[in-house]
């Protein structure tokens, strides 16, 4: 049996541009981290088929999961068509902003192309991605890095993100998709802050926390914060508790609040946790 680790992402620097692709999607424009939260992937051979084993609440049924997607991809391009059971450990919150079902998916791709010996060229893993989403791009590279285009362009940063750590918290709302989120967009507020891209990564060269904190940013804000109002509150729970800058994790419904000190960030995570779905304590990566 082999144990992966599938880290959760989160996006510092999102802006989503005027812009669209030829398929009528937005591009976009990230810097991206990884964080110390993941979910656990346990492969094991099997003698034929693909089976996906989690018992998360709220996940897809097999056939709908991006692991088992990525799995019978790979299983495709196996010339002896091996079969393989996958046992997924969820810590990753789905449906939460933070991109765990891609790194979920990204992280089998890796593994079974190396279990299965089966090279893939870098066209092929464009391909690949292409078909599962655009956040496994992002997700199949990892670390610090600068996402572009319509998600599939990722150049890695040599840059670290500072050490500070995120308490996120997730409402008992359920957002709907993301591809809902994009629809709600207000497209006069957006691709207005890309002179923050610049600003963050020089911020992570010279380790300046504080001009980091100040540009961090996402593009979502406004129109999540129309359409669900208890994102507000949760923003305002987290500077109550201490939190230095918040900020909302993708297309939301999850935010994060970034915290210094670690104490202090396990004092807010205790004061929230009766009041939100859930309460989670991470680091930047």
């Amino acid at each position: 049996m082999i144990n992966k680790k599938a880290f959760a992402k989160l996006n510092l620097n999102l802006h989503v541009l005027p812009q669209k692709n030829s398929k009528g999607y937005h591009l976009i424009h990230f810097i991206n981290t990884q964080l110390a939260l993941y979910d656990e992937l346990f492969f094991e051979p099997a003698e034929h088929g693909i089976e996906v084993v989690c018992d998360y609440k709220g996940m897809p049924k097999q056939e709908d999961n991006l692991v088992y997607k990525a799995a019978l991809l790979l299983q495709e391009r196996d010339p002896q068509k091996r079969g393989i059971k996958i046992t997924i450990k969820k810590n990753i919150p789905i449906r939460a902003g933070l991109g765990g079902g891609s790194s979920d998916a990204a992280v089998t791709v890796n593994t079974l192309s190396e279990l299965w010996n089966i090279h893939l060229t870098g066209e092929e893993r464009t391909s690949l991605a292409n078909l599962l989403g655009k956040d496994v791009h992002y997700s199949l590279v990892g670390g610090v890095a600068e996402v572009s285009g319509d998600g599939n362009k990722i150049m890695p940063s040599s840059f670290n993100a500072p050490e500070l750590w995120p308490v996120i918290i997730m409402p008992k709302e359920t957002k709907p998709s993301t591809g809902w989120m994009y629809s709600e967009i207000d497209e006069t507020k957006i691709g207005k802050h890309l002179h923050y891209i610049p600003k963050i990564k020089e911020a992570m060269g010279s380790k300046n926390d504080k001009d980091f904190l100040n540009y961090i940013f996402n593009d979502f804000e406004s129109s999540v914060f129309k359409h669900f109002p208890v994102t507000l509150t949760m923003k305002q729970d987290l500077v109550d508790s201490g939190a230095s800058k918040t900020l909302l994790c993708g297309s939301g419904l999850s935010v994060a609040g970034f915290f210094t000190d670690e104490k202090e960030a396990k004092r807010a995570q205790r004061l929230l946790a009766d009041k939100y779905k859930d309460v989670i304590i991470t680091k930047l990566n």
